[in-house]
């Protein structure tokens, strides 16, 4: 698993973020703990007090998230 995180700085974007990664990464979604099955998801999403993690289960499509996102 990879991570991406984000400050309170980019918490207005989280939306166009989550959407970017349902077009482009397939299955995934909110998780309000660390994702323990990836069954069905390529990836996911928490954030707590203004601080977003994304998570990833494959390395290359957190390399393209950052890319597009930070």
């Amino acid at each position: 698993m990879t991570t991406v995180n984000f400050d309170k700085g980019r918490y207005h974007l989280i939306n166009k973020m989550e959407y970017w990664c349902h077009q482009r990464l397939g299955p995934g979604g909110w998780v309000y703990a660390d994702p323990d099955d990836w069954h069905e998801r390529n990836w996911a999403v928490s954030a707590a007090f203004g601080n977003t993690v994304f998570y990833f289960k494959n390395a290359a499509d957190a390399t393209a998230f950052a890319l597009q996102w930070q």
